[in-house]
């Protein structure tokens, strides 16, 4: 009677969360839907920009000078989308700075 073959290599145990051998596992999160942490990220800047408090808050901060570019760029982009062109080739010309200013001053 033949004996079978022994199994030099000891079985390693798997991590937990990780599936058997030879199994190919599930389709995962189909490609281009967000994850649920860019979901509630995205609520909360539309929350944040929605909120009168926040922008009386940005305007005083903003007449002062002390607005933190990168963060608020960050904030606004996910609460409304990046614009699809430049700020640079904005429809009246000039910077983002200078029409946000005109916006500012009722100008646009």
């Amino acid at each position: 009677m033949k004996q079978p073959p022994i199994n030099k290599r000891p079985e390693k145990a798997r991590r937990p969360g990780t599936f058997k051998p030879g199994h190919k596992g599930g389709p995962g999160r189909p490609a281009g839907v967000p994850n649920k942490a860019t979901i509630a990220g995205r609520a909360f800047c539309q929350g944040l920009v929605d909120n009168p408090k926040y922008r009386a808050w940005f305007k005083r901060e903003w007449e002062k000078g002390l607005v933190s570019d990168t963060m608020q760029q960050m904030v606004w982009a996910y609460a409304i989308g990046r614009p699809s062109a430049a700020p640079e080739d904005n429809a009246a010309g000039g910077s983002l700075l200078e029409l946000l200013q005109r916006v500012h001053r009722g100008e646009a």
